[in-house]
């Protein structure tokens, strides 16, 4: 079986671990990823191989729509003649291209949400706005999963996202990190009493809860909060760790760096 798996960010490690657990069950991979020139995209294992559209472009912002009909161009264009079985998209802003490839070339295809769009807009649209483009959102992308064959969520409480959606068939796969344990088989346990809250993603402050979470710790003795990662409010999150005794802003971290 041959697979290509789409995502249009690179900086995110999950796609990455799809393709190393399929290329690990005997597929041979390979993964297209659009390159926004952001950050370093990780080097392909050896297991599977790598596509990249390399095409500078804003992460999570308004803007980023500008771009967009550029990687729908490249991505169809890479499916009409690339050699797999499988084309496998990952979120809505993969998918029509895969779906009209997949259906003119007769190949399968599966989908993967990690975000449902609707639930995850950019800031800047008003409110009134902001509900209608949701409605909006949820519908095509509902629409598109009836063309899937296997449905993959990342948990059981996404189903409702995707409700009255014509799902044929759906597997939970759960993104989560590899397991890291020291020889022995045991976690490394920290001493002391201080009590440390690590978040590493998307730098979002609506979305993630971000400053609820600085506010929280503001003033607790013992208590600090170390944040990684980059995204739309970085200068943002990065000014108020700076007035902070309680936080520590770590920016981009590599994926191994994160995980230690």
């Amino acid at each position: 079986m041959k697979t290509i798996l789409i995502r249009s960010n690179s900086n995110t490690q999950s796609v990455f671990k799809a393709a190393e657990a399929l290329a690990h069950d005997g597929q041979t991979v390979t993964v297209l990823v659009w390159d926004r020139g952001s950050r370093a995209v990780p080097e392909p294992q050896s297991s599977y191989s790598l596509i990249r559209f390399r095409l500078g472009a804003p992460h999570d912002r308004i803007s980023a729509l500008l771009f967009l009909p550029l990687w729908w161009v490249y991505e169809f264009l890479i499916l009409l003649k690339f050699d797999a079985d499988v084309f496998h998209p990952c979120d809505l802003d993969t998918l029509a291209p895969a779906i009209l490839a997949s259906v003119m070339r007769k190949k399968i295809l599966c989908y993967t949400i990690y975000d449902f769009y609707a639930d995850n807009l950019p800031d800047g649209f008003a409110q009134p706005l902001r509900a209608s483009i949701r409605k909006v959102l949820a519908t095509i992308e509902c629409s598109g999963i009836r063309f899937a064959a296997i449905l993959f969520l990342v948990d059981e409480s996404r189903l409702v996202q995707v409700k009255g959606a014509k799902v044929k068939r759906v597997v939970y796969a759960y993104n989560s990190p590899p397991d890291r344990l020291n020889p022995c088989g045991q976690s490394e346990v920290r001493t002391g009493r201080d009590c440390v809250i690590f978040y590493a993603g998307s730098l979002i402050k609506e979305q993630r809860g971000l400053e609820q979470i600085i506010a929280a710790v503001e003033g607790l003795d013992g208590v600090t909060l170390r944040l990684a990662g980059t995204g739309p409010d970085e200068d943002y999150l990065k000014h108020l760790a700076a007035r902070s005794n309680n936080v520590r802003f770590l920016g981009w971290l590599k994926y191994e760096e994160m995980l230690r």
